[in-house]
């Protein structure tokens, strides 16, 4: 048995928040798609604002 101290975040992937959490910040650190994940989440950020100060 080995054992390790982690000092970072941990997502599980069986509960359903985290899960889509853990996609997120794998799409935003993507070399590749990681700028246009972002993009997308801050306009998408925008848009929840939004809505919730015309509620």
């Amino acid at each position: 048995m080995y054992g390790v101290i982690f000092r970072g975040r941990r997502y599980d992937t069986g509960d359903r928040a985290d899960w889509i959490k853990a996609n997120v910040l794998l799409g935003v650190d993507h070399h590749d798609l990681g700028e246009e994940i972002t993009e997308w989440v801050l306009g998408f950020a925008d848009k929840l604002r939004a809505q919730k100060a015309d509620a």
